[in-house]
């Protein structure tokens, strides 16, 4: 597999958790050479900004030579595979699923409570836990 350098798929901006406007990711972008630039802010089911951050970015493609790919980052809720997601993600091209959490019977367990069920013996890695 090669890697290249000069595409980036999971960039943030100020519609969620990042530092930077999608202007300013994109103008970033450009200095540094890069073809390809994915936006990958965070949603939920309720997040209200979504027409808009979609319709920035198809704003500022006619404003770079970049490839600019209208992403975005959502949980993954269950072990059904729903996501949080708005309903209406009209526009976006790729979701990126984050995993933060493990989806195992009823609820998801993060990180720690697995590393915890592990040591324990509680959790066998199969998917088989109990932490009732």
């Amino acid at each position: 597999m090669s890697i290249d350098p000069r595409l980036d798929l999971h960039t943030h901006s100020t519609f969620s958790d990042g530092k930077d406007s999608l202007a300013d990711n994109v103008r970033a972008a450009e200095r540094c050479g890069l073809h390809t630039l994915g936006a990958a802010d965070h949603v939920r089911r309720d997040t209200p900004w979504l027409p808009a951050y979609v319709a920035e970015l198809r704003h500022l493609r006619r404003t770079t030579d970049i490839r600019l790919v209208i992403g975005v980052e959502a949980k993954i809720l269950d072990e059904a595979g729903r996501l949080d997601l708005p309903e209406d993600h009209r526009g976006v091209e790729r979701v990126l699923i984050a995993d933060h959490q493990l989806p195992l019977g009823l609820r998801c367990y993060r990180p720690k409570e697995i590393r915890q069920a592990l040591a324990s013996g509680d959790f066998d890695g199969d998917g088989h836990l109990d932490l009732a």
